[in-house]
């Protein structure tokens, strides 16, 4: 009787010593699963932009489509908020497609308000980089650290080498970029440079500073812009071996128009603009526009709309409270979205005036031309121009000419951090290889609505031979009856 009591003690423990190591083992399981969802939850929360989630949401146009993520408001929107995820379709061709260079104009990032109004207390923004901000963004600590580092090994004849590379002062001064601005670029570029470099190799980590050409107009919160941007998308970031060169407004090059980039039939054009969009109804109030300016307390007239946007979007967009009238509280949302209703309605007016569609796509004409010649160089000359990756860092009215050139503006003020990028693509056919471009806005494949790709497109690509007809004669053609710049800037009635 011991002896069976004996045996089956011990096959009762043996039993529980195989339990316990199996639910270690279980255990050990689960652990490394969830290790593994940390990790790949972490390196989504590097990329904080809502790259996508602004444009083409709230639009009611040809350009709406279906966006899986939720929508914010409109004043959100404009935002851009650092805290949400990039979305975005860059990269994305069918197999047979080889990535040859790309081409990216941005906005920069979130800033400190332009205007004050005497009627609006003013806001004391502060625009040192705290890492406390952002605990979850892996490169925000890095990039301040670097950063600072790297300040002083700037090239001697930089045309920045003044410019402080990040925003790092307790009060700031009017159209300052902020922590938010740093942050959102800092997620577009990790986003971006996923994509390019790492999946479709477009820079290694050993690439050659000819390899890109960095243009910033020379305000501190582009450059900055453009520095967050470029840290989180090179492989290897190293800021002596960058180099800057200062555009303008338009990024208009001399070298590569002829006549220069003054152009004084432009200002005959745009001149014209205000009284059209009145005439369509611009200067009417609106409902939602009149209450926000009573809540106020401020008495203007409707085109001071976007000033006052401006004076109170930065409150908004950092959860600060809105100066309303006597110091009583007041609904931030309603105001803010009677203040853009007025904007929007302003916005659509105008791209239906004709003086506003001529002088944007003159405007941006030499723009246009130059991504197409780089373009040209980088197909029939690969050895010579080994330029793979371009960054021109600019404005909102920078993103609004370019995409009313191209005709897939709607409207809508671009939000911040707001991106257009081209892709040129390689192809290679039965007989010859052959190119095609696509063209992206906040990460929204919009080619099939560039005016000179319609109808004409290849898998979702544009044919490259079509850019280059456009901008070598039919946009000019079309609007001016001229096929240089030169002529069309000399013209003296629209």
């Amino acid at each position: 009787m011991r002896t069976i009591m004996c045996s089956w003690t011990l096959a009762k423990l043996t039993k529980t010593r195989w339990q316990t190591i199996l639910v270690i083992i279980v255990f050990l399981i689960i652990l490394m699963n969830l290790m593994r969802v940390l990790v790949t939850s972490n390196k989504s929360r590097r990329r904080f932009v809502a790259g996508s989630s602004s444009k083409f949401i709230w639009d009611q146009g040809s350009l709406k489509g279906p966006v899986p993520y939720a929508v914010p408001s409109r004043p959100w929107q404009y935002c851009n908020s650092p805290y949400l995820p990039v979305h975005g379709e860059e990269g994305n061709v069918p197999t047979g497609f080889k990535l040859k260079s790309v081409y990216i104009l941005i906005r920069h990032g979130d800033r400190t308000p332009m205007t004050t109004f005497p009627q609006l207390a003013r806001h004391n923004f502060d625009c040192r980089l705290k890492p406390s901000m952002f605990p979850n963004h892996t490169n925000f600590q890095g990039f301040v650290n670097d950063l600072r580092k790297q300040q002083d090994q700037r090239r001697a004849n930089d045309p920045f080498k003044s410019f402080p590379v990040y925003p790092m002062v307790k009060h700031c001064d009017n159209a300052q970029l902020t922590g938010h601005g740093v942050a959102q670029h800092l997620g577009i570029g990790e986003y971006l440079g996923e994509i390019y470099n790492e999946k479709l190799g477009l820079l290694k980590e050993d690439f050659k500073p000819k390899q890109i050409l960095l243009r910033s107009t020379k305000y501190t919160r582009t450059y900055q812009s453009a520095l967050a941007f470029l840290y989180g998308f090179l492989p290897k970031f190293q800021l002596s071996h960058l180099k800057f060169e200062p555009g303008i407004i338009t990024f208009c090059n001399p070298r590569f128009i002829t006549g220069g980039c003054n152009c004084r039939f432009h200002n005959v054009i745009h001149r014209n603009v205000p009284m059209e969009v009145k005439i369509l109804g611009g200067d009417q109030w609106t409902d939602g526009f009149k209450d926000a300016c009573d809540s106020l307390g401020l008495n203007v007239k409707p085109h001071m709309a976007p000033n006052i946007m401006d004076t109170l979007n930065g409150r908004f967009c950092h959860g600060a409270p809105l100066p309303c009238i006597d110091g009583k509280p007041c609904d931030a949302d309603e105001i803010m979205k009677g203040v853009w209703d007025i904007i929007d309605r302003n916005g659509r007016l105008q791209i239906q005036s004709d003086s506003y569609q001529k002088s944007q796509r003159l405007l941006m004409h030499p723009m246009l031309k130059e991504i197409a010649t780089m373009m040209n160089d980088r197909i029939n000359s690969p050895a010579k121009n080994r330029t793979k990756f371009v960054l021109f860092s600019g404005h909102d009215i920078t993103i609004t000419a370019l995409n009313t050139a191209l005709g897939v503006h709607e409207g809508f003020w671009p939000p911040y951090a707001s991106r257009i990028v081209f892709e040129l693509y390689s192809s290679k056919g039965s007989h010859d290889v052959k190119y095609f471009i696509k063209v992206l806005f906040n990460g929204r494949d919009v080619t099939k609505f560039v005016r000179f790709c319609k109808e004409k497109l290849l898998g979702g690509l544009c044919p490259f031979e079509r850019f280059m007809e456009f901008v070598q004669v039919e946009n000019l053609k079309e609007m001016f009856g001229v096929e240089k710049y030169a002529e069309a800037c000399a013209l003296h009635k629209p």
